[in-house]
């Protein structure tokens, strides 16, 4: 059986678009909490004229069943 251990806001770098974990990343208890993260990160990269672009992703747990 697997569970969630929170949320985590991803990073797609604009040249490459490969996803990684922005600098100093957490893990949120909720998506709310991980959502205005994401919108927060948006918002720096835009008035900085970047492109990265930033989705959420759930993190689950696996037992070794999975």
């Amino acid at each position: 059986m697997s569970y969630s251990l929170g949320f985590v806001v991803v990073e797609y770098n604009q040249a490459s678009q490969l996803p990684g974990l922005p600098f100093d990343s957490i893990l949120y208890s909720t998506k709310r909490f991980a959502q205005d993260e994401l919108d927060d990160l948006a918002k720096q990269a835009k008035r900085h004229g970047r492109g990265e672009t930033y989705k959420l992703a759930q993190v689950v747990l696996l037992d070794d069943e999975d």
